[in-house]
């Protein structure tokens, strides 16, 4: 069996080493803490003071720019169709060609019975 020796002296020094170990630990945690919390955040806010003075210092009018998109969508959107000549009529007849929307209607141009039989239903 081994036997410890330990006196008053080497207990001091362990005491000693382990406290100057314990002390490094913390001040090396609280530099950390500073670092991140304080030093980056104070220079984080001067680079933004430092931007801010360099970005355009005219507000955008919102109602112009509401306006612009708004007229941008419109010109996006499809439009609908009106009536058009038919690309497959023979001779100067101006024959149209008109967009249908409800079922029976397009029945009727398909079988000869409504219109002039040259309808084309518009499918959605």
């Amino acid at each position: 069996m081994v036997k410890f020796k330990l006196n008053i002296q080497k207990i001091n020094i362990y005491f000693s080493v382990l406290t100057t170990i314990a002390t490094i630990v913390a001040i090396i945690a609280v530099s950390s803490f500073l670092y991140k919390n304080f030093y980056q955040t104070i220079t984080q806010s001067e680079e933004i003071l430092i931007l801010r003075q360099k970005v355009a210092p005219l507000t955008v009018d919102m109602d112009k720019f509401n306006k612009i998109m708004a007229k941008i969508e419109k010109k996006k959107k499809i439009r609908e169709l009106g009536a058009i000549n038919d690309p497959f009529s023979y001779g100067g007849q101006n024959k149209r060609i008109s967009n249908m929307k409800s079922g029976d209607e397009a029945e009727g141009a398909l079988s000869g019975q409504g219109g002039n039989g040259l309808t084309i239903p518009q499918f959605q």
